[in-house]
């Protein structure tokens, strides 16, 4: 009883009506399992005995609308109270061909078969308008426990989903709970139906561990598994790097980068994460020693990025994340001299956003370093002192913050395309080099000179 007052009222009222006519009805999944574990409850769904047509039936008595476009999976949308609460009946899935869907679903009145084809004990769970929860499983032990278990034969539920892996490896990640050990054994012996999942099914899932708090660990216990759609994992696990500026391995040095980017509101910015995740993968692939057996690694940010693009493309990442990710790989080992005229060039290639979010970047990496790299943390410090007087200074930052535009330039008969790229160019290296002041007539007549010398 202690809970209810966590469930909202348009889901008590829902389970009021079905049971009210005869049914049986439970809030379920992981709305109910943060309730136990006392975090903020969301997605509230409906497990129920009743048939897809006896919903909506017992809805419209009530003068609720109904929308059963996935009826014939046995979920019903009902809105109540301008809120969309999915009812679905209880089911037995059939086979399943794919490693996603079953060929077809059997409605059942028995509950004990709607949990048995559940992914894991802590979300499968059911919790009654009078307070009562059914655990038919231990999900409130495992809870207790901090322990991620699949419902019955983990192999099954693996094979019938092969996401689940990726699913439990995700609620590890977030809660910083354990993978119960035959549950574990089974997600390394299934993990290359992983193969057979989309693209943005990983994506989704791998997102939001990448993003969580335990996610470093989590990547340690089982790169095996994450090396099935990334194996450049697997190729940094153990990779030693022979320098005195490295006293970990590269897959622990990018661990220790990811641990280090700051949790906002329980979570890591996702560009950051990705960034940190794959900044140094490249460098197994370039490695070479000297003649005392110290390892060098020029190149690796070059080859990290297109280790981060081979990603990108498998999990078809939106332009402006794979833009902002590549931006930071590229980026992160580059540190202007700290002067004005060097920084205030540096500035110029990036937003104020990504400059930001660079310098995270390169503080945590530099700390994941050996002391021998305190001269860069100082230079780093200087060089982000100079940014914040260059910003105080109102001074050009992009093409926009130039006194002329392009209409301007086509004005005094400078073209559109390459020349008139260039000539904005000219311009604001010009500028920053103080041989022209930022105003409409110096910057005309420079261009004018640029245009016949050029």
């Amino acid at each position: 009883m202690k809970y209810l007052h966590l469930i909202p009222n348009y889901c008590l009222k829902a389970l009021n009506i079905l049971n009210g006519s005869g049914y049986e009805a439970y809030a379920v999944g992981g709305a109910v399992r943060d309730i136990l574990m006392n975090r903020d409850p969301h997605d509230f769904d409906i497990a129920t005995s009743a048939l897809p047509d006896e919903i909506i039936t017992v809805m419209s008595m009530h003068n609720i609308k109904t929308v059963d476009m996935a009826k014939k999976h046995g979920t019903i949308t009902a809105v109540i109270d301008g809120n969309n609460v999915e009812i679905t009946t209880y089911r037995v899935d059939g086979e399943y061909v794919d490693n996603r869907h079953p060929q077809e679903v059997e409605f059942t009145t028995n509950i004990a078969l709607d949990v048995a084809r559940r992914d894991f004990t802590m979300n499968a769970l059911y919790f009654s308008s009078d307070g009562t929860i059914v655990d038919l499983n231990g999900g409130t032990e495992d809870i207790r426990a901090k322990r991620i278990r699949a419902v019955g034969n983990a192999e099954i539920r693996f094979e019938e989903d092969a996401l689940r892996i990726m699913r439990g490896l995700r609620f590890a990640s977030e809660l910083g709970f354990d993978i119960e050990a035959q549950t574990e054994q089974a997600m390394f012996n299934k993990k290359a139906l992983l193969r057979n999942i989309s693209g943005e099914r990983l994506y989704s899932e791998f997102t939001k561990l990448v993003i969580a708090p335990y996610a470093s660990g989590i990547i340690r216990q089982y790169t095996d598994i994450f090396a099935e759609f990334c194996p450049s994992l697997l190729k940094a696990r153990g990779f030693e790097q022979n320098s005195s500026y490295h006293d970990k391995d590269v897959l622990e040095h990018i661990l220790a980068v990811l641990d280090s980017i700051p949790l906002t509101d329980g979570c890591r910015d996702v560009t950051l994460a990705y960034a940190a995740l794959c900044h140094d993968l490249g460098k197994p692939y370039v490695y070479k020693t000297d003649e005392n057996g110290v390892g060098h690694m020029k190149g690796h940010a070059e080859v990290s990025l297109k280790i981060w693009d081979e990603l990108a493309d498998r999990f078809k990442v939106d332009n402006k994340l794979r833009a902002d990710v590549s931006e930071l790989i590229k980026y992160h080992d580059t540190f202007p001299e700290p002067e004005q005229k060097s920084v205030h060039r540096f500035m110029l290639h990036h937003t104020e956003e990504n400059l930001f979010k660079l310098h995270i970047l390169q503080k945590a990496d530099l700390s994941a370093h050996t002391a021998k790299a305190s001269g860069r943390v100082e230079k780093l410090a200087v060089i982000m002192d100079l940014e914040q007087k260059i910003r105080n200074k109102n001074l050009v930052l992009s093409r926009k913050d130039l006194a002329v535009s392009g209409k301007d330039l086509i004005d005094i008969g400078i073209n559109p395309g390459p020349q008139m790229g260039s000539t904005i160019d000219a311009l604001l290296e010009a500028v920053i080099d103080g041989a022209v002041e930022n105003n409409p007539s110096s910057l005309l007549s420079y261009a004018l000179k640029y245009r016949f010398n050029s």
